[in-house]
C-alpha cells in the first residue's frame, strides 16, 4: 500500500484493496489506477474522507458493499472494459463523474434513501443507452448540477425521484448513433428549479421528447431547448 502525491491510499491490486478493509472511516481518498483484474471489491469502509477515484484500469465490475458515504467525489473515468459499478449503500456524494466508460452498462446506489445527498453529477462519453434502467439508479430526489454529453447510445434518460434541480441543466449531443438520433428525456415528478425558482442553466438540445408534467415554476437564467 502506498500513498498517492495527494495522500490518497493507492490501490493497484485487491490485496491492496483487503488491507483497508479493517478501516470503517478511512481518512483520506482512494486513487485505483493501473488495475490489471477484472474485478474490484472494496468492504469494510462505510465513509471516505476525499475522493474515490478509479481510472486506467482493465477492470469489468467494481463494488462496494459498505460505503456509503464520500466527501469528495466518486469518480470512474476511462476505462473501456468497465460494465458495471455496484455501490448499494452509498447515498451521500458530492460529486458523481462517469467519463470515457464506453461499456458502462449499470451502477447501483442508495440515492432513494431518504439521508440521500448528492450535489452534481456528470456522465459523458458513456456506452449507457438508457438511464431508466432497473440496474442503473439515479433516483435521487435533489441535485445541484446534471451534465449529460456526448453519450453516442443514450436514447432514454429519466430521472424518476428527481424533485428539485437548484443549479443547472446540461442534456445534449447524446444518442447520435441511434437509428432515431436524440434522446427522449423525462422528469416526471421534478416541480422546482433553482434554489428560488430560478435555474441558472437550463440547456437541453437533440431531444426528441421533453416530459416535465409537474413543472410549473419555470424561471432560468440561460434557456436553449433544440
Amino acid at each position: 500500500m502506498v500513498f498517492s502525491q495527494d495522500n490518497a491510499f493507492q490501490i493497484s491490486s485487491q490485496a491492496d484493496a483487503d488491507a483497508l478493509s479493517g478501516c470503517s472511516y478511512l481518512h483520506g481518498g482512494i486513487n485505483v489506477s493501473n488495475y490489471t483484474e477484472q474485478t474490484l471489491l472494496l468492504h469494510g469502509i462505510n465513509t471516505i474522507e476525499g475522493s474515490l477515484i478509479i481510472s486506467y484500469s482493465d477492470l469489468v465490475n467494481v463494488s462496494t458493499l459498505d460505503l456509503g458515504e464520500i466527501d469528495g467525489s466518486l469518480t470512474l473515468r476511462d476505462m473501456r472494459s468497465l460494465e458495471y459499478a455496484n455501490f448499494p449503500a452509498l447515498a451521500k456524494v458530492p460529486h458523481l463523474v462517469f467519463s470515457n466508460l464506453p461499456a458502462l452498462q449499470g451502477f447501483t446506489s442508495n440515492f432513494s434513501a431518504s439521508h440521500a445527498d448528492v450535489f452534481s453529477v456528470s456522465i459523458t462519453e458513456t456506452g449507457l443507452s438508457s438511464t431508466s434502467d432497473p440496474g442503473f439508479d439515479l433516483t435521487f430526489p435533489a441535485v445541484g448540477n446534471i451534465t449529460l454529453t456526448g453519450n453516442p447510445h443514450l436514447g432514454q434518460v429519466e430521472f424518476p425521484s428527481l424533485i428539485q434541480v437548484t443549479n443547472s441543466i446540461d442534456i445534449f449531443g447524446n444518442g447520435y448513433q441511434n437509428q432515431l438520433p436524440g434522446t427522449n428525456l423525462s422528469f416526471p415528478v421534478l416541480t422546482q428549479c433553482g434554489a428560488t425558482g430560478n435555474l441558472n442553466t437550463f440547456n437541453i438540445q437533440n431531444i426528441n421528447n421533453l416530459f416535465t408534467p409537474k413543472l410549473t415554476d419555470r424561471t432560468f437564467s440561460s434557456l436553449q431547448i433544440s
